[in-house]
């Protein structure tokens, strides 16, 4: 994989993860998963190839403006089916307790990317809303 950080490899596989959670790999997934793959120079087929390694590496992204960047990815590709299963709605909050959000803020985190993403709203609309409510 060429210009991709070790960082940005794990998040791509994560999100290959969530999307074969529910057993349903919509094709809505396999497009989003493809449009991020292409948005991060990468090859779907390398991260499929990385996904049966049995090493994950946890790397937690550094600033709060990417964690948010990649749980609202996650979130995305949860939400490209138009259902939230139980399942999908606990690794998004593994993922968020992962990236050392305090856990008592998790679940409205999670609540809030998910209505988010559902309404259409853009990450950097996000970004704005969260910088208001400093």
């Amino acid at each position: 994989m060429e210009s991709i950080t070790p960082e940005q490899r794990n998040h791509l596989i994560d999100l290959y993860r969530l999307a074969l959670v529910d057993e349903d790999f919509d094709m809505r997934e396999v497009f989003l998963l493809t449009e991020l793959c292409k948005k991060y120079n990468v090859n779907l087929n390398e991260i499929s190839i990385k996904l049966t390694s049995t090493e994950h590496e946890v790397l937690i992204p550094e600033s709060v403006e990417e964690r948010i960047k990649y749980l609202y990815e996650l979130t995305q590709m949860a939400w490209a089916d138009n259902i939230i299963q139980d399942c999908e709605r606990d690794m998004l909050r593994n993922y968020a307790l992962r990236y050392d959000f305090l856990e008592e803020n998790v679940d409205s985190i999670v609540d809030y990317l998910i209505d988010s993403v559902r309404d259409g709203k853009t990450l950097e609309s996000i970004y704005k809303e969260l910088q208001t409510e400093d």
